[in-house]
């Protein structure tokens, strides 16, 4: 049990390593990419809840959304990226696992 919640506790602080990088990733690929890029390829593409909280704690700044938020835009608009990036469709399943991956760690009870 305290090797899985050392597990826990390394894997939530590696994907939070993660966040600001890929948010300076997004700053400087999305808004070549979009004539509005903010609202056509960062708001619109946000869960609900997600676009809830941008607006209600008005939120201008990828560096200010989460890693779920990040990550959900990044895969919404893995199209416009891959395609300008040249980058290979099977890189996608990248993205996908690590969605998986911080839901699972978002939603581990306190046994892991």
């Amino acid at each position: 049990m305290e090797d899985s919640k050392h597990i826990l506790t390394t894997v939530s602080k590696l994907l939070l390593e993660v966040s600001s990088p890929l948010a300076k990733f997004l700053e400087t690929i999305l808004p070549p990419l979009f004539t509005d890029w903010w609202n056509e390829a960062v708001v619109n593409v946000l869960s609900f809840q997600q676009r809830r909280r941008v607006k209600d704690q008005d939120i201008d700044s990828l560096s200010s959304l989460d890693l779920a938020a990040l990550l959900r835009v990044l895969d919404q608009n893995w199209y416009q990226i891959s395609t300008e990036l040249e980058l290979a469709s099977e890189s996608r399943h990248f993205v996908k696992e690590m969605q998986t991956v911080r839901n699972r760690g978002a939603n581990a009870g306190s046994e892991g």
